[in-house]
């Protein structure tokens, strides 16, 4: 059997598409097992009604709000099904993914190399698929470290053996409630389990403003043992470059320089002194840079294009310099609560200078902005921020 697992918090909301797909599934040999972490908006009656209706069983579960990592523990100790398929609230399944998954899972349910199945994810706002097409017609098998070589990237479905999520359970720390997942699958890879990845999509996804994925810097700040815990997974684990693990670690730096002593930190990362060190000078050179730029253009008032993660990077820049952001400029100017947010369509009050803070910016977009503010000084942070180049 299948248990179809959903960590939920305050999504009455949106969970009913999920709870429609579930119901035109072509078969019911299923579970769905909500644990609820910590919901304030009286899921659990709507979820009553639920358990009536379906033809399958629903299990509810509500728990003080501690993360999806520590519903996901708890979710695999309550488990009845030998495979746990891990479903967002605001995600919703293919009719025919469990019938697909029982078929297929079968087939590799005895071999102990194998710690689970996968497929493709589709976004339901536009139809396509998640991460691209692969390099591959029906099926291949491979670690999670192996997914890039036949275009597996980005999000997919998360289908595993139960035993296996016992066996390798989520860290938790005290006070914190995020922790990416990729820690245990980069645990799981490592002893060389592989997944059976098929090329059908059986889960359609919607990346929210108010989900995980749209606040991971956010949800960084606020749980740095966690950060730091995928960060020493990813250095030990996932076959990246020199110059990615400087990144992650610097980013974390950038972050936390300022709440950690040098040798927390160290501890934290797992890294020696000297690293420590080359983080910091980093940060003093970058920090220097944007100070001389700022004095040369004699900046007293800024505004930012693009209220990203590398808006929200230079914001701490700032606060050092000791200058204050006057507004954003973007897309989304209405969801945006840092400070002022305009739409490059809207009139741009005066600033002494503009900072393009995404990384694919052009020259056309300089230009557009220039005739918008046309006594304004337009550079890229993108310009100065060569410190992913050791």
């Amino acid at each position: 059997m299948i248990t179809v697992f959903t960590s939920i918090y305050n999504r009455r909301n949106v969970v009913g598409r999920l709870y429609e797909s579930l119901l035109r599934q072509t078969s019911y040999d299923f579970e769905w097992l909500l644990i609820d972490d910590g919901s304030t908006d009286h899921l659990q009656e709507l979820v009553n009604i639920w358990q009536v209706q379906a033809g399958f069983p629903i299990h509810y579960y509500y728990v003080k709000n501690g993360g999806k990592h520590r519903a996901i523990n708890e979710g695999a100790k309550r488990a009845k099904g030998e495979i746990f398929f891990i479903v967002d609230s605001d995600d919703y399944l293919a009719d025919d993914a469990i019938e697909f998954i029982q078929r297929e899972f079968v087939k590799i349910a005895g071999q102990d190399d194998f710690a689970g199945i996968s497929g493709l994810m589709c976004s339901s706002a536009d139809g396509q698929i998640i991460g691209g097409k692969p390099a591959f017609k029906d099926y291949v098998d491979a670690t999670d470290f192996e997914r890039a070589r036949y275009g597996l990237l980005k999000d997919k479905p998360c289908i595993y053996k139960t035993k296996i999520w016992l066996q390798y359970p989520l860290p938790e720390y005290e006070g914190e409630n995020f922790l990416s997942e990729g820690v245990s699958h980069n645990e799981i890879a490592a002893q060389g389990l592989k997944i059976r990845w098929f090329h059908k999509v059986l889960m359609y996804v919607e990346y929210r403003e108010d989900g995980l994925s749209r606040n991971i810097f956010e949800k960084r700040m606020h749980n740095p043992l966690g950060w730091a815990a995928n960060i020493v997974s990813n250095t030990k684990y996932v076959h990246k470059t020199e110059n990615a693990i400087f990144k992650e670690r610097y980013l974390f730096y950038e972050c936390m320089h300022q709440k950690y002593t040098k040798e927390k930190m160290c501890g934290l990362l797992e890294m020696q002194e000297e690293e420590y060190c080359y983080l910091k000078e980093t940060w003093d050179r970058l920090l220097q840079s944007i100070a001389l730029l700022l004095k040369a253009h004699q900046v007293s008032s800024l505004a930012f294009y693009g209220m990203g993660m590398n808006a929200k990077r230079l914001l701490l820049y700032l606060k050092e310099l000791e200058l204050c952001l006057q507004y954003g400029i973007d897309r989304n100017h209405s969801q945006i609560c840092i400070c002022p947010v305009y739409s490059l369509e809207m009139e741009l009050p005066e600033v002494d200078s503009v900072c393009i803070t995404i990384n694919d910016w052009s020259s056309e977009l300089q230009e557009g902005i220039q005739r918008r503010l046309q006594n304004a000084y337009i550079w890229a942070l993108v310009e100065l921020d060569g410190i992913f180049k050791r």
